[in-house]
């Protein structure tokens, strides 16, 4: 999917005569020449570096970014393909005057069938983590806030996310396949925290801008095909060790250490009794998934609060 992206690329940018631009491709596997060689066939104006796979650089985002004089960069993921226009709206939209204090901006999310997919999204809460963790019902992650004027989730109801809208809209994160960042704000904010899983460390990144007074926006006028959609999806009724891998990141660095205390305390809870029931009914497979659980909330507590990248 890297060729259908960049060339998907290269034809939005092909018309926007009225800025320079390049392209970086970050490679995890720096001994895969052939690979190199023919991307630098097709595309020889693009920039390969090697990322570093090792658990200390989980996301490889802070080596393009600390050396970018960009005033915009997108961060994109492999399997994304642009349809027309949708660079240069964002471009447009992110210099306009009124918008200087807008640091990320994303496009609206398309499925490979072209139907709208999730494309903005609410900060996960404690409270729904631990309901979906307990196995009580899959809580939407999304459905922006009241504040922003859309939905609001109840518990228990279906996924509610952001969906695509007839204007910009304000939203707190948005999905990592595909977003402008502008770089002053990350001047102002720092970088990404490259040693965390990238859902987690992007939602802290998200609520870092906020916090500091930038605006996170999908601007659903502009339009990308995400074909890695269906394959990030899971039809399991239990939130993953990944996903709470990342909410415990996310809620670990926020303002509120008590509460997190009490929410890793109740994580630690909920699968001591996840486990208990899964040896009364000898069902090897929960017991050892709520061993997982466990060790990642214990993980979280022991951990310090991690230092922001500048």
């Amino acid at each position: 999917m890297l060729f259908a992206c960049l060339d998907s690329l290269h034809s939005a940018m092909r018309y926007a005569t009225s800025c320079k631009w390049s392209v970086t491709v970050s490679c995890q596997d720096p001994s895969d020449q052939v690979f190199a060689a023919r991307v630098r066939s097709q595309f020889p104006l693009v920039r390969i570096i090697a990322s570093d796979p090792t658990p200390d650089n989980l996301n490889g985002h802070s080596r393009v970014l600390g050396r970018s004089r960009a005033r915009y960069v997108w961060l994109l993921n492999d399997d994304v393909v642009f349809l027309a226009g949708a660079i240069e709206k964002i471009t447009t939209f992110m210099d306009r005057p009124e918008n200087a204090r807008v640091a990320l901006v994303g496009p609206q999310m398309l499925n490979p069938d072209g139907l709208p997919a999730p494309s903005g999204y609410a900060f996960p809460s404690m409270r729904q983590i631990l309901l979906e963790q307990a196995g009580a019902g899959r809580l939407s992650e999304a459905g922006a806030s009241r504040r922003h004027g859309l939905p609001q989730v109840l518990p228990l109801a279906p996924r509610v996310r952001v969906r695509a809208a007839d204007r910009a809209t304000e939203v707190d994160t948005l999905p990592s396949a595909c977003f402008a960042v502008r770089m002053r704000a990350i001047r102002q904010t720092g970088l990404m925290n490259d040693q965390e899983a990238l859902d987690g460390a992007e939602k802290e990144w998200h609520r870092r801008f906020k916090d500091n007074g930038w605006k996170v926006v999908l601007l659903s006028d502009a339009s990308v095909i995400d074909y890695g959609i269906q394959s990030a999806r899971t039809g399991s009724g239990h939130i993953q060790p990944e996903k709470l891998r990342a909410a415990v990141y996310f809620f670990r660095t926020g303002p509120r250490p008590a509460m997190f205390r009490i929410f890793c305390a109740s994580i630690l809870a909920i699968t001591g009794a996840r486990a208990a029931i899964g040896w009364v009914r000898r069902d090897r497979s929960d017991v050892q998934a709520a061993g997982r659980h466990a060790r990642v909330a214990w993980e979280g507590l022991t951990q310090r609060k991690p230092e922001q990248q500048i």
